[in-house]
């Protein structure tokens, strides 16, 4: 069953593997690790935009496959087919082996192929998921190694974007659980000790860290991004007054037996990425990249979450009551099952046509974070005594990474970003199912297969600008044809306008320098020209002087050419004074497409 599951999900992945391309995605990865081939480091010689380990890679990819686009991709291809045992060992771990390999194609269908970049939050999902494999087993064998891997995989994740501390974080809620249920004890609660008061101190300072990354509290941001980690620790609250533990002494000495292995595994990753920071002294750079420039995104490059709306209610409550049912003593009669059938098959054809469908579809999806963190939670409260402490270690341990690894939707909360965490969301799903005594197995596979069938056919076809809205064909039906485009597949209009926008700029630039703003890195790296600024993206640059020193830098560099898109993604456009500037400096131009293109003899 593994193989055959891992075969035809590397063979559904790499059919997809160069389709679908954002131009300023593809192209800020590309240009870094470019960068960092010509001896550049990131943070301290140019604005980074993420932690900057996932850029080394990058620029290990070039030197393995050659300097494209495509072998970003390849390198994201090898870490999808080591993640997909890992997917499939987790749903061992809580289901059957045939009911694990269609879990494993749902999680696989609902998220790489569907936008098939390499960003930073793909990489994110793959060490979560292998953490989290790590964190079952630890709770198997009480092996401290697997806790020491469970956080080398969050520091890894860290290095690809800051958001691996979101799992870091779920690793620590997993440790306190795990302490809780080696103290306890069976005698009743007597008083309050001073580990419980440490305890709830640092519940307190998670809540305050949560509530100020968020920064904003409204029914969407809070049900979405705040509900589900105020749950986690409502709940490690409740069980350490609930129940009665061993003394303070004992409590820390296993905190630290637990919790150490782990931190160990975090920092040493880390610590091995900063040391060329160190001995250049640039870690003042380093720390203000990773930690200070990103908070720039929240006022440029932000989409807030959908509106709670009836429809999303609606069919969260639908699916739940679905998955209810699908757990109950009650045998379904043969008609009961041909109608479930009969409404899915309808369902999925008018998601075609009927936008209202494919939203239903969609809404029953994109709530099941905070509703299945909450059910979980609830079945393990009711359930604490019962259950053996392995089988609730288990559910605590995915519900706990779902929870806080969905924060990555913050704060760009695009349907793609739901992505990033639906396969973890499919796995605490089966946990929670396979928690309970029955199950109909022919209304599980009907909703298994129902899925599957709506990503692939109604979800990845129109790719991630219409992800989430409605059913769109496939327009990415050309290829980036030319030296560096790794031929990846977009459509005939982006194919077009780069072919020219790449031959225009070669007959007219002269050196070895472009200046192309703002918000669009892709120019520089498929003309194979580079930047004169250390910006990306020109919101990270807003300092008052930023004209004086752009014109400064075009003089430094002898750049005879310059590209202006009028339609930039995040950044505002150009200002007037430094655009009037430019356009004396390079009085020739000619439009391509969305950019216009000016030079000087």
């Amino acid at each position: 069953m593994f193989l055959t599951v891992w075969i035809l999900c590397a063979a559904y992945q790499g059919a997809l593997l160069k389709r679908g391309w954002v131009p300023h995605d593809d192209g800020a990865f590309a240009l870094s690790a470019q960068r960092v081939l010509h001896g550049e480091m990131p943070h301290r010689d140019f604005d980074e935009l993420y932690t900057g380990g996932l850029t080394y890679m990058n620029a290990a990819a070039f030197r393995l496959w050659g300097v494209n686009l495509a072998s970003l991709r390849w390198m994201l291809f090898l870490f999808v087919l080591a993640w997909i045992p890992a997917v499939f060992y987790i749903a061992t771990r809580l289901v059957g082996t045939f009911a694990a390999g269609g879990i494993t194609f749902l999680a696989v269908v609902a998220s790489v192929p569907v936008y098939s970049a390499p960003v930073p939050s793909w990489y994110n999902l793959f060490f979560a998921t292998f953490g989290t494999a790590a964190l079952l087993r630890s709770l198997s064998n009480r092996c401290r190694t697997w806790l020491f891997i469970a956080g080398l995989c969050a520091g890894l994740s860290f290095l690809a974007k800051i958001s691996g501390l979101y799992f870091l974080a779920a690793i620590l809620f997993v440790i306190l659980f795990q302490e809780q249920n080696s103290s306890r004890k069976a005698e009743p609660k007597t008083k309050v000790q001073t580990y419980s008061v440490f305890l709830i101190v640092g519940l307190v300072a998670f809540i305050a860290v949560l509530l100020r990354t968020i920064g904003r509290i409204n029914p969407s941001y809070a049900v979405q991004f705040i509900l589900p980690g105020l749950s986690i620790v409502a709940f490690v609250a409740w069980r350490e007054f609930h129940f009665a533990h061993q003394r303070t002494a004992a409590r820390f000495q296993a905190l630290a037996s637990l919790a150490l292995p782990a931190l160990i595994g975090f920092a040493i990753p880390v610590l091995a990425f900063a040391v060329p920071y160190i001995k250049a002294h640039a870690l003042a750079s380093l720390l203000r990249g990773v930690f200070v420039l990103p908070t720039k995104r929240f006022a440029f490059a932000a989409l807030h979450p959908t509106h709670l709306r009836a429809i999303n209610l609606i069919a969260t409550a639908v699916l739940v009551l679905v998955l209810a049912n699908a757990t109950s003593r009650r045998n379904m009669a043969r008609w009961q099952q041909l109608l479930v059938t009969a409404v899915c098959l309808a369902l999925l054809i008018a998601s075609f046509r009927l936008h209202v469908a494919y939203s239903f579809v969609w809404s029953s999806m994109v709530l099941l974070v905070p509703v299945s963190v909450i059910i979980g939670l609830l079945m393990l409260r009711r359930d604490e005594l019962s259950q053996p402490e392995e089988k609730s270690g288990f559910l605590f341990v995915l519900v706990s990474v779902v929870a806080l690894t969905s924060l990555i939707q913050f704060p760009f909360a695009a349907p793609i970003y739901f992505c990033y965490v639906t396969p973890l969301l499919a796995l605490t799903c089966v946990g929670i199912v396979a928690a309970r005594p029955h199950a109909n197995h022919y209304l599980l596979i009907t909703i298994t297969v129902f899925y599957i069938a709506f990503w692939i056919c109604l979800a990845t076809p129109g790719f991630i600008y219409n992800l989430g809205l409605r059913y769109a064909p496939n327009s990415q039906t050309a290829s980036l044809d030319m030296p560096r485009g790794g031929d990846l597949r977009v459509t005939p209009d982006q194919a077009q306008q780069y072919l020219q926008l790449v031959s225009v700029i070669g007959q007219h630039s002269n050196g070895e320098y472009i200046y192309a703003a703002p918000d669009c890195p892709e120019v520089y790296f498929l003309t194979g020209k580079r930047n004169p600024a250390r910006t990306l993206f020109d919101f990270f640059d807003s300092a008052p002087d930023r004209d004086q020193r752009v014109l400064n830098a075009l003089d430094r560099d002898h750049v005879n050419l310059i590209a202006i898109s009028t339609e930039p993604p995040f950044s505002p456009p150009l200002e007037p004074a430094l655009l009037k500037a430019l356009v004396q400096r390079y009085p020739s131009s000619e439009m391509v497409g969305r950019f216009q293109i000016r030079w000087r003899q």
